[in-house]
């Protein structure tokens, strides 16, 4: 008998324990189920943000305009292309070409010629011919004032003899004064002896002054 009275006495309290443990892992569960349906609307707002932008995106057109082409420009007269104008950006003459001598002015003791116009370098070496007045003569040759205004870079075309390689003959004399004359003749480079000289009306040439210079009666 006393022990069932034990018996009936912790039944009671069994249950109460047993149903307070129900309760306490009734009560976890529903916190864990309600905290995995937090973490999951937490993780969907970041995919559904990025769903939206793609959706705006493909919505909305982007025209890229692609850099203007040294391909597509045609250069302007006295103008050629760069050598790798087909790989350059541009529109203009300066960014897609390169100037040529048609327009170029040579300078100084350079002279233009027309045979150079689509040479490319826009200098006196690449567009002009050097003129005969820097060229250096050999000794007894000199530049005229004709020759100095050819193009020229030889002896031939640039120098002339002067009077100072010339060797007069016997009835003429030669003088200093006519040495850096062009020429190759007695009576350009040499002054006459006064052997030369006819004297007329009576008149003889003086004996003493025959080797003389002179080519007058009076002074013969």
């Amino acid at each position: 008998e006393s022990l069932a009275r034990l018996v009936r006495r912790a039944a009671p309290i069994t249950a109460m324990k047993c149903g307070a443990l129900v309760a306490v892992g009734f009560g976890l569960s529903a916190h864990a189920w309600k905290s995995s349906e937090d973490n999951d609307k937490v993780v969907d707002a970041p995919q559904q943000e990025s769903a939206s932008l793609l959706s705006q995106a493909s919505e909305t057109q982007v025209t890229v305009q692609e850099p203007p082409s040294c391909l597509d420009w045609q250069c302007s007269d006295g103008y050629v292309p760069k050598l790798n104008q087909t790989n350059l950006p541009g529109k203009s003459d300066t960014e897609c070409c390169v100037p040529t001598c048609k327009h170029y002015e040579c300078k100084g003791d350079f002279l233009p010629n027309k045979a150079y116009a689509r040479n490319i370098g826009f200098n006196d070496d690449s567009c002009c011919d050097k003129s005969c007045n820097i060229f250096e003569c050999k000794e007894g040759f000199r530049v005229t004032d004709v020759t100095m205004k050819l193009p020229g870079v030889t002896h031939d075309v640039c120098c002339e003899q002067t009077c100072a390689l010339h060797e007069c003959g016997t009835l003429w004399q030669k003088t200093d004064a006519r040495s850096h004359w062009i020429g190759n003749s007695d009576a350009m480079c040499c002054e006459p002896r006064c052997a030369l000289v006819n004297c007329t009306g009576g008149w003889a040439v003086d004996d003493y002054k025959v080797d003389k210079v002179g080519d007058t009666v009076e002074e013969c």
